[in-house]
């Protein structure tokens, strides 16, 4: 049995989170055991050193992003809930920029812009009000 990830972005303007996307994630196991350690083992051995995220739902979580995880609690078997804040998007898209990931497109695209021209650099934000972002994810099978 296969396992999906469920991922939001939510970004931070003045001191309210707003829901941003909704982007699809390909399986990608790889991905998956850096992000949350999940399905972490091939024969036994990690396949990725994980980040530590944050356990549960953020108590901020915007509504959009609650409705969505309260349906797919009532469709699915979820695990792994969990998120990651802006320092640890970055530490992700250096590792995943440094990875052979095959057919998987770059970081940008594949989790959505937050930014016409990247996620979360300085430069990027002047004028746009956001200060902060993270991904909220569940996992499935």
């Amino acid at each position: 049995m296969g396992c999906d990830i469920h991922l939001h972005t939510e970004v931070k303007i003045k001191d309210t989170w707003h829901h941003h996307g909704h982007p699809y994630i390909p399986r990608s196991y790889m991905l998956f055991a850096k992000m949350a350690n999940v399905r972490n083992h091939n024969r036994g051995v990690h396949i990725a050193y994980p980040l530590k995220p944050h356990e549960g739902l953020p108590g901020d979580l915007t509504y959009l992003t609650q409705c969505y995880y309260n349906w797919d609690d009532k469709q699915a078997h979820i695990h792994h809930v969990g998120w990651l804040d802006g320092a640890q998007i970055n530490e992700l898209s250096r590792w995943f920029e440094s990875e052979d990931r095959g057919e998987y497109e770059a970081f940008e695209t594949l989790f959505d812009y937050v930014f016409d021209n990247g996620w979360f650099d300085a430069a990027s934000m002047i004028g746009t009000g956001v200060i902060d972002v993270r991904f909220i994810f569940w996992f499935d099978n």
